[in-house]
């Protein structure tokens, strides 16, 4: 995948400070993103937006913005299905008060500035209708926030990935992360080698067979011991 994406992003930022938009902005231009960034205060204006800039995604934090942001969310996804929302929040579980909107990502508010440049990506990926899935390159994107995004939205997928230590394969079924293989690592041991990963391509494409599960547990706790476990691994390195 080029370095600059072929996909054009028209992106909202709504009502985020000064230092996570100059964060943003720094992002965009280091990773060479085809996107253009819109900065909006205020939530009355922002459907405008939406309409006047094609927007394709919304970074906002709903619970510090109050009620309107979740009503902006509803109605811009109602006649825009297609926008993907980034949200700053301390707790996840906000995801679930958003049915039927496709979030890329949940992002604490103390990790927006250094999680922008994983951040931006997420709103870039490109979606081959053919496949009906999406791909990208793991340099530029994190599979921990891509198995995320996944999760959430409860898709049921394989992720195959492609790197230079070997191939994977990841399954998500009803928002859980039901299998992977890497190598001859199976389970666990898999999703942690390729959380390890720091490059090499990635795909997804619709569940259609599926793995008996080596995976357990909700989408949570699984990446959160896969996470503890690659800390570990790191760190006896």
């Amino acid at each position: 995948m080029n370095s600059t994406s072929s996909v054009s992003i028209e992106l909202l930022v709504l009502q985020r400070p000064h230092q996570a938009c100059a964060a943003y902005r720094e992002a965009i231009a280091s990773l060479g993103l085809n996107a253009r960034l819109h900065l909006c205060r205020n939530t009355d204006i922002a459907e405008s937006y939406m309409i006047e800039h094609n927007i394709s995604g919304v970074i906002l934090a709903p619970e510090e913005t109050g009620e309107a942001a979740f009503d902006f969310i509803y109605n811009a996804a109602t006649y825009r299905p297609e926008t993907r929302f980034g949200l700053v929040a301390d707790n996840e579980g906000i995801v679930s008060r958003l049915p039927g909107v496709t979030v890329v990502g949940v992002h604490h508010p103390d990790k927006e500035i250094e999680r922008a440049r994983d951040f931006l990506p997420l709103f870039s990926l490109e979606n081959p209708e053919s496949k009906g899935g999406i791909q990208g390159d793991l340099s530029t994107v994190s599979l921990m926030d891509l198995l995320q995004m996944q999760c959430h939205i409860q898709n049921d997928i394989a992720l195959e990935l492609r790197a230079m230590s070997g191939e994977g394969l990841i399954e998500i079924q009803n928002g859980a992360i039901t299998y992977a293989e890497f190598q001859a690592e199976r389970g666990l041991d898999a999703l942690v080698a390729m959380l390890g990963l720091t490059s090499g391509d990635f795909s997804t494409q619709p569940l259609e067979v599926s793995h008996e599960a080596n995976l357990q547990g909700s989408w949570e706790s699984t990446l959160m011991n896969a996470a503890l476990l690659l800390d570990e691994r790191q760190m006896s390195e």
